[in-house]
């Protein structure tokens, strides 16, 4: 149900603000130690959904709130990294009308075979989402 996806996008969004940021330092030290003059680009999440068009699956409800937990985890991650010297790639804007039901492919919807592409970008989703910004700010 809607409510229910709400609910447990709002646990997860908890999480991101309440425990991924120590999570975050953590790794974020981690590199900084083994690699203390490098640049690092820490890349971030699109939205997942275009809004206000048909879209078989999910509601507009949880499409919205789902794209709301992106921006949560967006900007922690922009905050941490920040915080530790890195640079923040935004790839919102990259991805911007080409979310899932926006009828391109630059991003997986639910895969069966290998499940672990779900949700993930394409091969063009990396190559004109994700690199152009990696790019940028490298």
């Amino acid at each position: 149900s809607d409510s229910d996806c709400v609910n447990r996008v709002n646990q997860a969004e908890s999480y991101i603000q309440n425990t991924l940021p120590a999570r975050l330092d953590a790794t974020y030290d981690a590199i900084r130690a083994k690699a203390p003059t490098a640049k690092v680009v820490v890349l971030g999440y699109p939205h997942m959904y275009t809004l206000n068009v048909f879209c078989v699956g999910l509601s507009d409800t949880k499409h919205r709130k789902i794209d709301e937990a992106a921006d949560v985890l967006d900007n922690v991650i922009a905050n941490r990294a920040s915080a530790h010297g890195f640079v923040f790639g935004d790839v919102r804007t990259t991805f911007n009308g080409h979310e899932l039901c926006s009828g391109d492919g630059w991003l997986h919807s639910l895969v069966y075979s290998p499940s672990w592409e779900s949700y993930h970008p394409t091969a063009t989703g990396h190559a004109s989402g994700y690199y152009p910004v990696l790019n940028a700010n490298s």
